[in-house]
């Protein structure tokens, strides 16, 4: 059985799940450079995923570790970022993000 990519340095993922779940999304094939480090912020790490035909989306995950939090709060926060960037795309000229898809998915290998 082959090891799976790490892709941050101290925990294991499913690259192939997301890889496949961005595809089916966009219809679109994706891959992701491992070798290039993820972003890492307080709460969250990021990893660019890009497309067949060069358009690039990032996948942002909640980081783990000793200030990880509680799937509630992480699930609450998410749902606040998500209906934020949704009432500044339709009440603002404020460029945003769009957001594809925003779901607590466990991508990580158990």
């Amino acid at each position: 059985m082959s090891a799976k990519p790490r892709v941050v340095w101290h925990e294991k993922f499913n690259l192939p799940a997301l890889l496949d779940h961005a595809s089916r999304l966009r219809n679109s094939l994706c891959s992701s450079n491992l070798p290039r480090r993820p972003v890492r912020g307080s709460l969250n790490w990021v990893i660019f995923l890009t497309f067949e035909d060069g358009v690039e989306w990032v996948f942002r995950s909640p980081t783990t570790g000793d200030d990880e939090l509680s799937l509630q709060d992480a699930g609450e926060l998410l749902d606040s970022e998500v209906a934020t960037l949704k009432y500044l795309k339709l009440s603002s000229s404020i460029a945003v993000p769009d957001v594809f898809d925003y779901r607590l998915v466990d991508f990580k290998i158990k």
